[in-house]
């Protein structure tokens, strides 16, 4: 049993010993460190430089009271003040106690001019701590929740919005600071425009107000200069520093100039640790190393490296909204949450992180050489291109086999006529563009059936992207119900709801994946023929958005799938974002295709918005018909699906569909009880009963 307090989700690993941008762990795994301690960790680990300091330190002296002069401090804030422009330091020990000077500044700041209760502009999606103080003037709510009455005087704007700014300095008198992040870090490693920073130096020189620039991340050489203002060409106020100073020794730096350089006087401000020799010292080595060895120049260097690759690799593909940062501070911003990503990568050798769900942070030590960059990208990209895949792949195959586990038992409740209200009082909110009986059916009964209530809401109701923005219905909808199912023609519709939305969003089907059909249809053949490794499934039609999930899918579960579709309506595997072969194969010929198979699976030849074109596929599918032939071709004992509606003739001869072989009844049945484990999972996680 752990004696610490329950406050961080800790990833099952402990570090042993690190060089360099390198960690082993207690097993002697090597990983390749590209978080560095979250910007910690400027010159990676063991450093000699670094090393050397803080062991000659220790053997000096370790720690004065600030009672007295501490020559080490004086040295550093002598070095600070010379490449960031300000005048004198108070230190500190961490980054959110920097911050909290900066508001105590800024308050007597305000108190000086006169005014009764002074304001700080603050930004939407920012991080300055978790102290009272400063998560009141973070912009994240997680952050805040529980911690309530919150900290007054904070006036929040959109960030990268200076528009916005100079309407709070036309309305808003109390307003003596500016407090931002030029990146923001823990926000989603969103850049400000140079722009944006000269104009906020502009509207503080014009109404007197402070700028005061938390640079704890994002500062020390991180982006090719000391400094991101520095980019800018402006000199703030004030300027805090922390996380890298000291390479992992815990340090914090409040720096002021102008008129907040003489505001703190004996008494109004004071840290019984901050600023001892032994972190002065681990930061003046830090300093230094980074002048010496040019790693401002590596940083910007490397950082395009990697923002390059990043970019050409993974910019542009389905799920990515951006790839963005600057020098080694780099961000990649998914459709959808992407925590599961970290411990992939830890399995495979390297350390990242997530930030806003959404958002892969890297952060690398500014030792970092090209070939350790690339190593990072030949092991990130392909992680991130088979997350990518998961419209299907959302779970990992282990949960997937708990879903089957909860069907099973869910299913079997069922067929006994047994109540099982695990939901009681949850509410799904059922969004149709594409109408469809099975998918209102199964998703309605299921949800009732597990003793929640179900909502149909057509499209007409929700005015999706027409009365109003995607993004808006997501944010209303969600705030009045546990889980909602979209079923639309659009993908990025719902990737947009989704991107918006507090609760979890089941994809219904778009026009791109049918991820529920499929996993109704796998565990279909489970219940049927036990587990699917190792078999193959053959896909005879058109490459749709059934198509595109059993790709997805093989790549899960690791079985074969073979594919045969007429001239001209080939698969793109990279559309549903699979870059390999591994698990699939194109055949010209269908009845080639079929041979051998496990399961042969079809949908019908005409949907999606191609209603038009039904007579010429028609003809272009006649010889793409599942039908005896087709059948004996594959394994003897293999199974035949179809998600309905059939048109008996057309994809599926009557003998096939009617047939022995044909499990398309259990296959519509096990959608409801799927579903119902789905949603299950969704909101109360893994339930073991």
């Amino acid at each position: 049993m752990s004696h610490l307090m329950n406050t961080y989700s800790r990833i099952p690993v402990a570090f042993a010993r690190g060089e360099g941008v390198w960690v082993w762990d207690e097993a002697g795994k090597r990983y390749l460190d590209a978080l560095a301690g979250i910007a910690v960790n400027t010159l990676g680990h063991g450093h000699p430089k670094l090393t050397r300091a803080i062991a000659e330190q220790s053997l000096r002296l370790i720690h004065a009271s600030n009672l007295y002069r501490i020559a080490e401090q004086e040295t550093l804030a002598e070095k600070l003040a010379a490449i960031s422009g300000m005048e004198n330091a108070f230190f500190c020990n961490s980054g959110c106690e920097a911050n909290e000077a900066a508001i105590k500044l800024a308050r007597l700041y305000g108190h000086g001019k006169g005014v009764e209760n002074p304001a700080i502009v603050v930004m939407d999606r920012a991080f300055h701590g978790r102290t009272l103080a400063t998560l009141s003037a973070t912009g994240n709510r997680k952050v805040q929740a529980g911690f309530e009455p919150l900290v007054t005087g904070f006036v929040r704007v959109p960030f990268n919005d200076i528009e916005s700014v100079r309407q709070v300095a036309a309305h808003d008198r109390s307003v003596v600071a500016v407090l931002v992040e030029p990146i923001q870090g823990e926000g989603g490693i969103n850049v400000s425009a140079t722009e944006y920073l000269r104009g906020l130096r502009e509207i503080c020189d014009r109404q007197g107000w402070l700028l005061m620039v938390d640079e704890v991340q994002c500062g020390l050489g991180r982006t090719g200069k000391w400094f991101v203002y520095q980019h800018a060409g402006i000199r703030p106020d004030v300027v805090l520093l922390a996380k890298g100073l000291a390479s992992g020794v815990p340090i914090g730096v409040c720096l002021a100039g102008g008129p907040a350089a003489q505001l703190f006087q004996p008494g109004t401000h004071g840290s019984t640790f901050g600023g001892n020799p032994l972190a002065c010292a681990a930061a003046l080595a830090t300093l230094t190393a980074i002048e010496e060895e040019g790693l401002m120049k590596n940083a910007e260097r490397i950082g395009g490296i990697l923002l390059r690759g990043l970019r050409d690799s993974l910019g542009g593909q389905p799920g990515v909204v951006e790839v963005r940062g600057q020098g080694l501070m780099i961000g990649v911003e998914l459709e959808r949450p992407c925590g599961d990503l970290v411990e992939r990568a830890l399995e495979a050798g390297l350390l990242i992180n997530v930030t806003m769900d959404k958002v892969i942070r890297l952060l690398p030590p500014l030792v970092i050489s090209e070939a350790e960059a690339r190593q990072v990208l030949a092991i990130l990209v392909p992680l991130a291109r088979e997350f990518l895949a998961q419209a299907f792949k959302d779970f990992s195959r282990a949960e997937y086999e708990h879903l089957f586990a909860r069907t099973r038992w869910i299913k079997e409740k069922f067929k006994r006529y047994q109540r099982y209200w695990p939901l009681e009082d949850r509410t799904l909110a059922m969004i149709f563009e594409k109408p469809s009986t099975r998918t209102r059916l199964s998703f309605e009964a299921g949800m009732h059936q597990l003793g929640g209530a179900a909502i149909y809401l057509y499209t007409r109701d929700t005015q999706l992207g027409r009365g109003e923005p995607v993004e808006d219905a997501g944010q209303v909808i969600s705030r009045m119900c546990d889980l909602v199912m979209i079923r639309t023609f659009e993908q990025e519709i719902l990737a947009r709801f989704a991107a918006s939305s507090r609760v979890p969003v089941i994809n219904g089907l778009t026009n791109e994946y049918h991820p529920c059909q499929v996993l109704a249809d796998i565990y279909t053949y489970v219940e049927h023929r036990g587990p699917i490794k190792g078999k193959t499934v053959a896909w005879i039609g058109d490459s749709n958005n059934v198509c595109n999930t059993w790709l997805q899918a093989a790549a899960v579960f690791d079985f074969n799938l073979h594919v045969s579709t007429p001239p001209g309506y080939e698969v793109e595997p990279e559309r549903a974002g699979i870059y390999n072969d591994d698990n699939y194969e194109s055949f010209a010929d269908p009845l080639e295709a079929a041979r051998g198979a496990d399961l042969v699976t079809t949908d019908v030849w005409t949907s999606m918005g191609f209603e038009a074109e039904n007579e010429e596929r028609k003809r272009d599918f006649e010889d793409w018909q599942v039908d005896a032939e087709m059948m004996r071709a594959a394994k003897k004992n293999a199974l035949f699906m179809h998600c309905l509606p059939a048109h008996r003739g057309e994809e599926v001869a009557a003998a096939v569909i009617d047939g022995p072989q044909s499990v398309v009844w259990d296959e519509a049945e096990n959608r409801l009880h799927t579903q119902k484990a789905l949603m299950e999972f969704l909101l109360l996680g893994k339930v073991k009963k």
